[in-house]
């Protein structure tokens, strides 16, 4: 089961799609008026049955776009659920630094105390999206 993971902001959103491992499969920053251009390609192109859809203040704009594309598309097997977004981002900084580690004399400093020079929406829409698969888990 892939889970397409959504951080939703005000100006820009974090999509992400996961397999069931947790591997990340895509990533992307969006605008935000431009979520379900993005998504609805990667729904078919990896068939999502789940959207982890981060609880935000935006959420709920977002939820109600989405829903509007399912509705649309006839989707009736794909489900969103909102998934506890705290912390997402200081988890998304150490996921980004994982995956582009520092260089230089930037290796010297401890990773709590650097900033990732990019916006890091993209891997907080995979630390929502990996949420969502250990809640299912936890169910199973």
């Amino acid at each position: 089961m892939n889970v397409l993971g959504i951080d939703p902001g005000r100006d820009k959103t974090g999509v992400a799609v996961v397999a069931s491992d947790g591997h990340i499969c895509f990533r992307t920053i969006v605008e935000t008026g431009k979520v379900n251009e993005a998504i609805e390609p990667l729904i078919r192109q990896w068939m999502i049955t789940r959207i982890a859809l981060g609880d935000s203040t935006s959420s709920r704009a977002a939820r109600g776009e989405i829903e509007n594309l399912i509705a649309k598309r006839s989707w009736e097997n794909v489900r969103i659920e909102l998934v506890d977004e705290k912390n997402s981002t200081l988890e998304a900084r150490t996921l980004y630094f994982q995956e582009y580690p520092p260089r230089g004399l930037r290796k010297l400093l401890p990773i709590s105390s650097q900033v990732p020079p990019m916006p890091v929406d993209d891997f907080a829409a995979v630390i929502v999206a990996r949420r969502l698969l250990a809640k299912v888990s936890r169910r199973e």
